[in-house]
């Protein structure tokens, strides 16, 4: 049994428990600071540990109501979801369960006939599909934008039963009107947009979390919950560098206006690949990020101004000279592409942005 609470599953599981004189019920408790991904992982530990060949999965409300198809799909086994648990529902299946039958089958239909909803869940049933959807105080454009980033960083990862929707931030303050979005078969993965609408139990990720360093698990977590761990180390590894990209490209689309930006962006993620795997970095993505966007910028400045950026520096007493070397060299390809030439005050502000 699984819901929300700190101890409401715990305690009516042992009230059972109690009450019909066998341990039959385990619980997980959900707290208000529990996310459904961390409750979800939670229980695929405890499948994996008990090594479950079938499983009743009791949920109250929300989210919870999508474990039943989740973990049927992961370990490949039948669920039997109950979902809307309540005490009386609870000592029900718990009776019938000891004196009835434990088929799951069987169990569900004697549970319908009583008029207590459930739902068996096997690995052959197809998924309804799921919907991210994206909502901006700011506008349509933003959305739109936002769209668009994730489509490019994470497309791979959704598969045809997965889409993103656009809606106005008034309709997701409404469970109901974002309900009227979705079809029938689909389920709501979460929310992305500016301000928390406060919907309970619904995944939301702010446009301040989309762009931290936290950015991309998070997404992933939305679009698929049911990775493993490896699994999603492994995605993540694929899809950072699709999002900053994206992301750059966004950035300097609007400030790039005589180079070609999907050239001279593809240009500087080869020189960023080559200086972080010849000086062994590992940068963040804020870093990555500015980066791209810095030095995108800096060409197409130097192109038009035709001279780079001059001022007198001082003496660098910490300042690598190998790894100011690599700089220097890695950029010269970019120097006779473009014609121009990077002063020392150029290659030292990207040497401190990569060193910061």
């Amino acid at each position: 049994m699984i819901a929300h609470g700190a101890t409401t599953a715990t305690s009516q599981a042992q009230y059972v428990n109690r009450v019909l004189e066998r341990e039959l019920f385990s619980a997980i408790d959900m707290p208000f600071e529990q996310s459904v991904h961390d409750t979800l992982e939670t229980l695929t530990q405890m499948i994996q540990t008990r090594q479950y060949r079938r499983l009743i999965l009791l949920v109250d409300i929300g989210s919870l109501i999508h474990f039943g198809s989740t973990i049927s799909k992961l370990f490949q086994i039948d669920v039997l979801l109950m979902p809307n648990i309540t005490l009386t529902s609870l000592l029900e299946v718990g009776l019938d369960l000891s004196y009835e039958t434990s088929d799951l089958p069987q169990l569900a239909a004697l549970l319908q006939s009583k008029n207590i909803p459930c739902q068996l869940c096997t690995p052959q049933q197809e998924n309804g599909g799921k919907v991210l959807v994206i909502s901006c105080i700011t506008g349509m454009g933003t959305a739109e934008k936002i769209k668009k980033v994730l489509e490019e960083s994470f497309g791979e990862l959704m598969s045809q039963d997965t889409r993103m929707v656009i809606l106005d931030y008034n309709e997701v303050r409404s469970l109901e009107r974002v309900q009227q979005a979705l079809n029938a078969s689909e389920r709501l993965a979460g929310i992305v947009g500016t301000f928390q609408p406060g919907l309970p139990d619904i995944p939301f990720i702010s446009l301040e979390e989309l762009f931290s360093e936290q950015g991309p698990e998070l997404v992933l977590s939305l679009l698929t919950p049911d990775l493993s761990n490896a699994e999603r180390r492994l995605e993540m590894e694929r899809s950072a560098m699709r999002f900053i990209s994206a992301l750059t490209m966004e950035s300097i689309i609007n400030h790039i206006s005589v180079l070609n930006p999907q050239r001279i962006l593809k240009e500087m993620e080869g020189v960023f690949n080559h200086l972080t795997s010849s000086l062994s970095l590992k940068p963040s993505r804020q870093v990555t990020l500015r980066f791209l966007i810095h030095c995108c910028c800096m060409v197409e400045r130097i192109v038009i101004n035709r001279k780079p950026l001059q001022m007198a520096l001082e003496r660098q007493p910490n300042l690598d000279a190998r790894a100011f070397s690599v700089i220097k060299s890695a950029f010269l390809p970019i120097e006779d592409a473009y014609a121009i030439r990077l002063s020392d005050a150029e290659y030292f502000y990207i040497y401190e942005l990569l060193y910061s």
